[in-house]
C-alpha cells in the first residue's frame, strides 16, 4: 500500500513539475516575442 502511494506521489510531482515547466517556458517565450516585436 505504501509503495502504491509512493508511486502516486511521484507521478503527481512529475505532473506538477511538467506543468510548471511548460507554464514558465511559455511565459519566457511570450516575453521574448514581446521584446522582439517592440524592439
Amino acid at each position: 500500500m505504501s509503495r502504491r502511494w509512493l508511486l502516486m506521489s511521484v507521478l503527481l510531482i512529475r505532473i506538477v513539475v511538467n506543468a510548471v515547466w511548460v507554464y514558465s517556458s511559455s511565459l519566457v517565450q511570450g516575453k521574448v516575442t514581446m521584446v522582439l516585436v517592440n524592439g
